[in-house]
């Protein structure tokens, strides 16, 4: 993400789902970016327990959810997750690692060699 990772994200979701969508014709992605925006606009997010659409209008959206997009929308939406976690993983091993090298540093400062016998 170059700027803002919530929307590089989503912008990433759409593209995946509009390109399986349109795999049988290419030149016809644009007809399915209508039914991706409502099902994400009507998808429940945990960051503001609700959906965008009823955040925005008080009520739930009245409309036929196409289960295909949904699907996708929900395999990405999972891979992007694991993605991050895996990276939240990695950067945590790389900072616990950096502080056991700073702390045996810090402690082999006042360490005394043994004495022989």
């Amino acid at each position: 993400p170059r700027s803002n990772g919530q929307i590089e994200n989503i912008n990433s979701t759409i593209i995946t789902v509009i390109s399986k969508l349109s795999i049988d014709d290419p030149n016809k992605w644009y007809t399915y970016v209508k039914d991706v925006q409502k099902v994400i606009n009507s998808t429940f997010q945990r960051s503001i327990n609700t959906s965008p659409f009823q955040l925005l209008f008080g009520t739930a959206i009245k409309t036929k959810h196409d289960l295909k997009i949904t699907n996708m929308l929900n395999e990405e939406i999972q891979a992007i997750f694991v993605n991050s976690r895996d990276e939240l993983r990695k950067q945590a091993k790389l900072q616990i690692q950096k502080v056991q090298d700073e702390n045996k540093r810090t402690y082999n400062l006042r360490r005394k060699p043994s004495a022989s016998f």
